[in-house]
């Protein structure tokens, strides 16, 4: 599933080397984590949010047994005191 997720959101990206997708496995469902520089976080989200849900949507369809759940983390705020620039 993490695979997906890349081959979605990596050519959106204008840093596709920052996208990082982590798994938390659960036993009903799977967690994906989506972390990615800041930048491109508006043009994952999309317009209204519509590009993100579409991309939440595809990754549902393709879950099999297990529910994968996509989350969009925001590293801005949790790295607001260490930037590297």
């Amino acid at each position: 599933m993490e695979a997906l997720v890349e081959y979605l959101v990596k050519p959106l990206a204008a840093h596709p080397a920052d996208v990082q997708i982590t798994a938390v496995e659960g036993s009903a469902s799977v967690l994906l984590e989506l972390r990615m520089n800041a930048e491109d976080v508006d043009t994952i989200r999309g317009e209204d949010g519509s590009r993100f849900r579409a991309i939440q949507q595809i990754l549902s369809a393709s879950g099999g047994k297990r529910k994968p759940v996509l989350e969009l983390i925001d590293s801005a705020s949790a790295d607001s005191d260490g930037a590297e620039e």
